[in-house]
């Protein structure tokens, strides 16, 4: 999971604020494609004070072509390449 720079989305008549991404690889034929399902997370602080997070908004991006084979393996490759797809900016 990434922190990222805060975006607003509307969800069920409410503008929240996603301020996490976070990324799950769904498929990788480890090949030549890859599909990530991704979420845009809300915190949230509970009356304990403890943070939890809550989807905003979340869906499948592929990762195929140059961008796959570009991958080497790194962890951090996938939050970096999604977050230029979706035009969020890591913090």
């Amino acid at each position: 999971m990434k922190t990222i720079q805060a975006v607003s989305i509307w969800q069920n008549g409410q503008v929240k604020f996603a301020t996490k991404l976070n990324l799950s690889i769904i498929y990788d034929n480890l090949r030549d494609s890859a599909t990530f399902q991704y979420e845009l997370l809300e915190v949230l602080i509970d009356s304990d004070g403890l943070e939890y997070t809550s989807i905003v908004s979340q869906n499948n991006i592929l990762m195929d072509g140059q961008d796959y084979q570009d991958w080497n393996g790194n962890n951090d490759y996938p939050y970096t390449w999604s977050a230029n797809k979706l035009n969020l900016t890591i913090l």
